[in-house]
């Protein structure tokens, strides 16, 4: 994997949409690991069609539970942090937002 994009702050999807956009055109595989706020902004059909683009796009459970509840089933894989360690160590990049 070429970089791994770990989306944590509240403002970091709307930063990530142009990056993944970037990563597609370039042809660069990416993936995206959503936690903490960052959560919030899934709801986003642009940023979701985006994301379509992405070798794995991965939502952290505890974060979603805590900050979306479980209401509402996910737009994306549920993962852990222990998953988003492996995604880390398998990625040539590491970008957080």
């Amino acid at each position: 994997m070429d970089i791994h994009f770990v989306v944590c702050s509240a403002q970091g999807p709307r930063l990530l949409a142009p990056l993944a956009r970037a990563c597609a055109r370039r042809g660069l595989a990416f993936a995206a690991f959503f936690t903490h706020e960052a959560v919030t902004a899934l709801h986003d059909e642009g940023l979701l069609a985006t994301l379509a683009a992405a070798t794995r796009a991965t939502v952290c459970k505890e974060s979603w539970l805590h900050f979306v509840g479980s209401e509402l089933p996910p737009p994306l894989q549920f993962g852990s942090q222990t998953q988003n360690s492996v995604l880390c160590k398998q990625s040539g990049r590491i970008v957080s937002l």
